[in-house]
């Protein structure tokens, strides 16, 4: 589906309106954007107020530290091929030292980077 054809279908034409004024790169980047627009997101604004069926928050089950350590490698690979990929990128501190880390320094003073030296602070 080309961008026109998608903004029909979502009644976003107004999107188009100074398309007429742009210049050719101008109304290729504005196409290609459009493109890669998930419209999708609008009917979750339109079904405000109604009943959504949402999933179930369970607790997550704890590994202790040996079995981590076991399949470090395993779970490294796994992080990295994620990252790489652009499917993840998340961290998530309390305050405090870094001890549970293996650092004696702050948290923030840890070096998270994978492929580079990257610290919080």
């Amino acid at each position: 589906m080309d961008a026109r054809e998608k903004l029909v279908k979502y009644r976003q034409e107004h999107l188009l309106k100074y398309f007429d004024e742009l210049d050719d790169a101008g109304k290729q980047s504005l196409l290609k954007q459009i493109e890669a627009l998930d419209f999708d997101v609008l009917a979750s604004f339109s079904s405000k107020g109604k009943e959504t069926v949402k999933g179930k928050i369970t607790p997550l089950s704890a590994l202790e530290l040996s079995e981590i350590e076991a399949k470090k490698n395993e779970y490294r690979e796994a992080g990295l091929k994620a990252l790489k990929e652009g499917k993840v990128g998340a961290i998530l501190l309390a305050g405090g030292m870094g001890t549970r880390l293996g650092s004696n320094e702050p948290k923030g003073m840890f070096d998270i980077g994978l492929t580079k030296k990257l610290y919080i602070f």
